[in-house]
């Protein structure tokens, strides 16, 4: 099969004339180019950062089921992902990060000593007894909590309620020195990885409070849309929340 576009030719081999499985692809683009560059960029970004490679194994596999019979919409979907790492410079995925059931001495150490500064003191787990007392108690957390380390350094934890079929509803906090360092979005990626990974899970769910707009703009730069706004008391008062979905 022979596939011309307007800068790059696409070659592909299979199996036999039946066309449905392929055994090699082979992308010809003019050296120096535009598309050569961009083509070796994505090459690069894989090579050098495993959670990225992960995900696009896991997005080309959902993808390859969900349109088996629909090889353009299956390139569109596919090209989204790749337009996304060569047009940021930022990290967008962690490696040397590993993913496991939060522990006590850890669970503790954000209880106790997590202390965010200015508004976002909102999130110490000490302003809220009923969340300080779910997460220092192991009983209560179930095994619904998660710690990220990186090098072996606790960076972060993220917590799940996966009650209903298909949908997780997934909350995070970060240590309070890396936030706003622009490490949000590769944060919340590899933990999404790990949920995908992990569970049956067709959409994942959020909350977040209205005035955090840092955070909402983080969740919606990683395919979060929000869906509606309500009221919760927590804090020893009422705070105005939005509820955030992100299909996958």
């Amino acid at each position: 099969m022979r596939v011309e576009k307007d800068d790059e030719i696409v070659l592909a081999k299979f199996e036999d004339e039946s066309f449905q499985r392929h055994t090699h692809f082979i992308h010809l683009v003019n050296k120096g180019q535009q598309k050569y560059i961009e083509l070796l960029k994505f090459r690069d970004y894989l090579r050098s950062h495993s959670g990225a490679r992960m995900e696009y194994q896991r997005l080309k596999e959902n993808l390859s089921t969900q349109y088996a019979d629909d090889r353009p919409r299956y390139t569109q979907e596919k090209e989204a992902f790749i337009k996304l790492i060569i047009n940021k410079d930022e990290l967008l995925f962690m490696d040397n990060i590993v993913i496991q059931k939060l522990s006590q001495e850890h669970a503790e150490e954000i209880a106790n000593e997590w202390k965010y500064e200015d508004i976002y003191k909102f999130y110490d787990a000490t302003e809220d007894k009923e969340d300080y007392d779910e997460l220092i108690s192991p009983d209560k957390r179930g095994e619904n909590y998660f710690e990220v380390l990186e090098s072996n350094e606790l960076i972060g934890y993220f917590v799940i309620d996966d009650s209903k079929d298909g949908v997780i509803d997934y909350g995070l906090g970060m240590k309070p020195e890396l936030t706003g360092s622009g490490r949000g979005k590769s944060f919340i990626n590899s933990t999404l990885g790990f949920i995908t990974d992990n569970y049956d899970v067709k959409t994942i769910t959020l909350s977040v409070a209205l005035f955090n707009e840092r955070a909402i703009k983080c969740y919606e730069k990683v395919g979060f849309v929000r869906a509606d706004e309500f009221d919760m008391k927590t804090n020893g008062s009422t705070y105005r929340f939005i509820r955030m979905y992100k299909e996958l």
